[in-house]
Formats: structure tokens, sequence, C-alpha cells
């Protein structure tokens, strides 16, 4: 049932969401005028869909839920307490892949789109490696915090990154090195004439200097990928591999503010399509796992873009295309593209999300002209 506030302000929204989502589906909006009429007491569950890679998830979903559960944010802190700890749980490892898996289909269906309109704009993933120039002889948070950190804040300042995620790693000598993956292109040179200025700060340049007699030690690799389903693959196997070596000190990974609110795309499925979709799915699948509360398909190729032209794809393109828009065209705030992102994923919550803005006297123009509700 839902809970007393939900239910008391439920009729102050309900117009709000019929009016702020014009295409609610056609099974959602029946539940959601039972609710309006007080005729739903039970909970009221709908089949999901989502892809991420090689693995497609089918679950139910409870309408009225629009909370955490109730151990969320016990668990969060473990994780967060893990993650400092150089540890990285099986939960923590499946956000980091959400929010990177989002933002690369994100950039595919982004770039299609505009290709689609004769525009030019493409986006590219950049990874760069980078990597001390002689043997490590300061604590990893040290070099994160004295190195890294001030060699991000560089890049953000002259070259207007803004989107990024990075990978801490030990080599086979011990050494710490990072993976860096960023929306821009920089050239290699100024890109490795940055990174060891900053890793000079502690003397790594210097000492290679002293081993070798060379200057501006090539410390630095960058990898640009195409954006289709093999190097999105390779990226997000690359990145989220299981560290066999030494444990890092402090944080392994990060994700910037605005991905970090990146979560797939949603299929609402309807009844009708439960049964032939199931059979497709099976048909496709290398294996299959069930549970009590999901039935996830595997298989030996990117589900997305293999299933490119079925209604399963097809009814996110929109969400992905608007992240795209929210990210590289409009710039929204963190916040705001939380907000966008609630739009597709939870009409409940965002309609709750768009009347607490109202209330506070935010304006969101910006979000109402990127969904056009203006």
């Amino acid at each position: 049932m839902l809970s007393s506030f939900v239910y008391h302000s439920f009729s102050y929204s309900f117009s709000l969401l019929f009016i702020a989502v014009p295409f609610l589906s056609y099974e959602f909006s029946k539940i959601i005028l039972l609710f309006a009429k007080g005729m739903v007491n039970a909970p009221v569950y709908l089949n999901n869909l989502k892809i991420s890679g090689n693995k497609i998830t089918v679950y139910s979903s409870s309408v009225e839920h629009i909370g955490r559960r109730v151990n969320n944010g016990a668990n969060l802190k473990t994780d967060r307490k893990k993650a400092y700890q150089g540890e990285q749980s099986i939960s923590s490892i499946k956000r980091v892949k959400e929010c990177l898996y989002t933002w690369c289909y994100s950039i595919a269906e982004g770039n299609k789109f505009n290709k689609s309109r004769g525009n030019k704009k493409k986006i590219q993933l950049v990874m760069a490696t980078l990597t001390l120039s002689s043997k490590q002889v300061h604590s990893d948070k040290e070099i994160k915090s004295k190195i890294l950190e001030p060699f991000i804040k560089k890049l953000k300042y002259s070259n207007g990154i803004v989107n990024y995620f990075w990978r801490a790693e030990p080599q086979e000598n011990g050494n710490i090195h990072f993976h860096l993956v960023i929306d821009k292109f920089i050239d290699k040179i100024d890109l490795q004439t940055d990174w060891n200025y900053y890793q000079n700060k502690l003397g790594y340049v210097d000492r290679y200097f002293e081993k070798t007699n060379k200057v501006n030690p090539p410390s630095t690799q960058i990898q640009v990928f195409a954006g289709n389903a093999k190097s999105i693959e390779y990226l997000l196997k690359y990145l989220t591999k299981e560290n066999k070596r030494r444990k890092i000190e402090g944080l392994q990974m990060r994700v910037s503010n605005k991905l970090s609110h990146l979560k797939l795309g949603v299929v609402e499925l309807y009844n009708y399509e439960e049964n032939d979709l199931a059979d497709l799915l099976e048909s496709k699948a290398v294996r299959k796992y069930v549970s009590d509360f999901a039935t996830i398909y595997y298989f030996d190729f990117d589900a997305y873009f293999y299933f490119t032209n079925h209604f399963i794809t097809n009814r996110t393109l929109l969400y992905y295309r608007k992240i795209y828009e929210a990210l590289y065209v409009y710039d929204l705030s963190s916040y705001e593209v939380y907000v966008v992102s609630m739009y597709f994923r939870n009409r409940i919550k965002f309609g709750y999300l768009i009347n607490d803005l109202e209330l506070k006297g935010v304006d969101f123009i910006r979000i109402k002209n990127l969904l056009g509700l203006v």
C-alpha cells in the first residue's frame, strides 16, 4: 500500500504527472487511474526490462514503490567504506558498469541521431593510460591527491573536460597507474606534457632523468573508441576487471558527478508481449538465470546493438538521446541530469521532483525545453 504521504498527496500530483509526462504507457496509465480512484489496495507490479552489454534482465517492480529498500542506506555506507579501503563490492562494480554502459549507449545514440540530421558533431570516448616514470616511493593516496586530482583539474580548466571515469591499478612492477576515460580528444604530446608536469611534483620525472639522462618520459598512452558494440564491450571489461595484484590504497575508481546519476534505460513490457519475447530471448541466449525476482539472459554479443531494430531497444532510444542532450547540448547540472533520468525511469518520482522544484521556486526551464514540456 502507498505510504500515507504518497496516498494523501497523490491526487495533487496526479494531474501534474499527466501534464508533465505525455506518453505514459497504456498499462501504466490504467494503473495510475486505479490508484487515483482508490480502487487498488494490493501492490501492483509491472514487468520491466534492462539491457547492459551481453545481458538482458527482465524483472518486476512495484508501481507504488518510490523509496529505497530498507537496507540500501546501510549497504551504500558499507560499499563506500570498502571503497576507501581499496576494496570494491560486487554491487559497487555493478553501479559503475551501469553508469558506463549508459554513458556509452547515450553517446552512440546521440552520434547516430546527429548523423541522421546532417550534424557532424561526434563525441568519442578516449582512454588515457597514465604511468609513473620511476619507482613508486609515495603512497597510493598521496599520488592520487597530489598528482591525479590536480591533473584532472587541469584537464577541466584547459580542455573543458566534465565527464570522466578513472580506475587505479597496480602494474607488474608494483607501481600504481591509472586508466582515465574522457569524452574529448587531447593531443598525446599535450597530455604527456601535462601528466609529466604533475607527476614531477613528487619528483618522478627527475628520478627518471637521473637514471636515463632523458627528459619528457613516455608516460602516457591514448586509445580512441569508435563507440560500436565491440569497442564498448572491450572498454567495460578492461575498466572493471578484477585486480589480482596488490591492493590499491583508498579508492580504486571514480565516476564524475554527472555520470554518477546515469542509469540504464528501462523498458515497460505489455502483458501480450511477454511470452513471445521470452521465446525470442531464450532462442538467442547462451544461458539463463532465474530467481524469484528476475530472469537474466546472457548472450555472446552486445544485446543492445544486436536487437537494435527490436522494440526492446527502440523504446529506450529517446531516453538515451535525451541523456546525450542533457550532457552535451544543454550541459545540465548534475541534479538536472538526475531529474531528466527520472522522467523516463520513474514517472511518479519525477512528478514529486518537479513539484518540489516548483514549491522551492526553482527555474527548471532547461529541463522543460529538453523534454519538450513547454
